[in-house]
């Protein structure tokens, strides 16, 4: 049975909420604004006064006489406030001797389901107030050690920071001073993409960002994520990150506690530390955010505590090196990193010549992943608003695990590695927290909250540079070559503006205009849609359906996880099954291929506007390295049917990895070179361009494949 509920708005920001009835009458906090008030009464109802004490004795029935008229009596003079009186021990009752058995007695069983229902009253009260209000609220209630104090209400067992006595009254229903923001890079255009994954997803750092705000108090008003992955968050782009960083932390008070933490990659560009946005290029040292930068706006905020947390250089084995990015920590990075300002406190997952890894059972990643399930072992009522986190006490945690508290045992870093390896070599990392903690910036409840924290607005981009780009999409966008991958495909918000000769150069008047060459491009598009398990442009819906039911093939059939089999023959008979099935794809896109390379259709090229030859090589390109990926996963196949690769310690399966270096048949390394020579040779002449950045991409991506021991990934 579920206890009756008050709708209520907060008194201060409005917010709507709910709240159980038994609360009327007393002190709440809002989860919104922090702020506390008093739980009012339903319409029409009174708070209901708290049962009176049970008497010890029986009380003796009323007397059965009809009353006596009394004359009025004047209201008694008020009684000064006394004391509660102290309850006494009745004397012990002679014992009762049992009754004879009844056959119409009350039986056991219902004496039970009463307690039971019971039982599950009280706890669903108390559920629903842990759930309707906000974190404060909740540590309170979790924490028997330390109650939340309501406004005007004495801390017993408390002493002030200025030394009063033990059980003066305080005022601590300020929220904490503490300010948290995440940085997340996901999907990158031209780097290894990272395991952040979906906002909301349970793989996500989102998940770990509410741990902050639950476990370690920070108010929700007080944090954010900034990830490409996350709905309606910005892009995170070098100039959204550096604007945001720079008003985070500007914007702390000298009280406060901020966390500024960056998942992603990291790498030197000359002599310099730099942190690589979405759009980084490792090439290009003006696309990527120098660590300095990051420093000063730390070193200039008024904060008391300021920590950053480098989560970099993240790898997964079971996705592999797709693309660059995933080198490990570079000594003189480590060394920079470790170098901060004074004041200011640095956060490494992993240090020199070490990955931060990510693995199936860990997506997140396995410091994020271990983080996120110690911090539900502390106490919410154990963090004190005067005092900074101890991030010592959490990288000792995150390293060791905790083994003996209560529940299941929560392992380390290094046993959550057991069955990683790179390059044939066991994964190692080792956290480790460089700078001194903060001391000083008194905490002053009277002092209001910050500002929301809020994202930095990215640049409006030129209309016709958006137009250009929009029109490059609809006319030539294809699916990731790889499948199930991290990879979401290009978004136009993510590409640098084109310059405006570039537009002019690439417009096209006789758009309306068909030959026979933009057809053969357009259907060998629908075609590398068709093959693909991605989504289709709405535009080229209907005809990428059309072509998937006549085809009857498509990447599907690309399995990259194989369980150990209980049954080898068996499990030979279904990896024959897919090359067969790879085999049909392969057919689609080879005809294609040899339609678009024709002699006739290298005479029309040339006949061709500049942004329709763009157009042709590119596709051109893309196909080729799909037919070169086809050929290796072919060759995997076929080298697990032979002989089944080595499997680590409580690992099930075997999953395909990106690698550099292709591994299989002969033809595929000839179409994965011929593939690079083009995109590079397209993205010269057309620099600038969309075409160069789609042709950057696609050449930065490796198409080699091998087999990794896998724990398979957790859905």
């Amino acid at each position: 049975m579920s206890e009756e509920t008050i709708s209520m708005r907060c008194p201060s920001c409005a917010s709507a909420m709910r709240v159980p009835a038994s609360f009327a009458g007393k002190t709440a906090r809002c989860r919104k604004c922090q702020s506390s008030f008093t739980v009012a009464a339903p319409a029409g109802k009174a708070p209901q006064p708290a049962p009176a004490p049970r008497p010890s004795r029986p009380v003796p029935p009323a007397p059965v006489n009809p009353p006596v008229a009394r004359s009025p009596q004047p209201a008694p003079a008020p009684v000064p406030a006394s004391p509660a009186p102290i309850p006494v021990q009745s004397a012990p009752k002679p014992p009762v001797p049992p009754s004879p058995r009844r056959n119409r007695g009350i039986p056991l069983g219902a004496w039970v389901a009463l307690l039971f229902m019971t039982a599950v009253t009280l706890t669903t009260s108390s559920a629903a107030a842990y759930l309707y209000l906000g974190p404060d609220f909740r540590g309170g209630m979790a924490d028997q050690g330390e109650r939340q104090v309501v406004e005007g209400e004495a801390a017993p067992q408390a002493e002030n920071k200025k030394g009063a006595a033990k059980g003066t009254p305080q005022t601590v229903n300020a929220p904490f001073p503490r300010r948290a923001l995440f940085i997340a890079v996901n999907n990158y255009l031209f780097n290894n993409p990272v395991q952040q994954g979906s906002g909301n997803g349970w793989k996500g750092l989102d998940k770990l960002q509410r741990q902050f705000e639950v476990y370690l108090r920070f108010p929700p008003t007080q944090t954010l994520q900034v990830s490409d992955a996350v709905p309606g968050s910005p892009p995170p782009t070098r100039q959204v990150i550096e604007k945001t960083i720079e008003s985070f932390a500007s914007s702390s008070r000298s009280q406060d506690s901020i966390v500024l933490w960056f998942t992603g990659h990291a790498a030197m560009a000359g002599d310099k530390a730099c942190l690589v946005p979405i759009e980084g290029e490792l090439d290009n040292p003006a696309s990527l955010i120098p660590l300095e930068t990051v420093f000063k706006s730390l070193k200039d905020s008024k904060a008391r505590q300021k920590v950053l947390v480098l989560d970099v250089c993240h790898y997964s084995p079971s996705i592999g090196q797709e693309r660059p990015g995933s080198d490990p920590l570079a000594e003189a990075l480590e060394k920079q990193a470790s170098e901060a300002p004074e004041g200011v406190q640095v956060w490494l997952p992993c240090q020199k010549d070490q990955n931060s890894f990510e693995t199936d059972e860990h997506p997140m990643g396995v410091f994020a992943s271990t983080l996120h399930d110690l911090l539900k072992r502390v106490p919410p009522g154990s963090q004190e608003r005067e005092k900074p986190v101890d991030f010592e006490a959490l990288n000792t945690l995150v390293m060791k695990g905790d083994l003996k508290g209560n529940g299941e045992p929560i392992l380390g870093i290094k046993d959550r590695l057991e069955g990683a390896k790179r390059d044939g070599k066991q994964a190692e990392m080792a956290s480790k927290l460089y700078g001194k903690a903060a001391t000083g910036g008194d905490f002053n409840p009277e002092d209001p909250l910050p500002p929301r924290i809020a994202a930095a607005t990215p640049a409006k981009p030129d209309a016709a540079s958006v137009a250009l780009m929009n029109d490059v999409f609809k006319e030539i966008s294809t699916p990731p070559i790889k499948q199930g991958h991290e990879d979401k495909g290009l978004r136009v918000e993510l590409l640098p503006p084109v310059p405006n000769e570039i537009v002019k150069d690439y417009s096209l008047a006789d758009g309306a205009e068909d030959t026979e060459l933009r057809a053969a491009v357009r259907t060998a598009r629908i075609n590398l849609w068709s093959v693909s398990n991605a989504t289709p442009p709405a535009d080229i819906k209907d005809k990428v359906l059309a072509a998937r039911a006549r085809n009857k093939k498509n990447l599907d059939a690309l399995v990259d996880y194989y369980g150990k089999p209980a049954e080898e023959n068996r499990f030979k008979a279904d990896v024959e099954r897919n090359q067969r099935d790879v085999a049909g794809v392969y057919a689609v896109l080879e005809e294609d291929l040899e339609n678009l390379t024709s002699d006739d259709m290298k005479k029309a090229l040339e006949k061709e506007p500049k942004r329709w030859q763009a157009n042709y090589r590119y596709i051109v390109s893309r196909i080729e390295a799909q037919i070169a990926f086809l050929f290796e996963y072919q060759s995997m196949l076929g080298l697990i049917r032979k002989e089944f690769p080595p499997l680590e310690k409580n690992h099930s399966g075997w999953r395909l990895a990106s690698a550099t270096k292709l591994r299989g048949d002969r033809k595929g390394q000839q179409l994965a070179k011929s593939a690079a020579t083009g995109l590079e040779k397209l993205g010269k002449e057309t620099a600038g361009s969309p075409w160069a950045i789609m042709a950057k991409r696609d050449r930065l991506t490796a198409l080699g494949l091998e087999w990794q021991s896998s724990a398979g990934r957790k859905e």
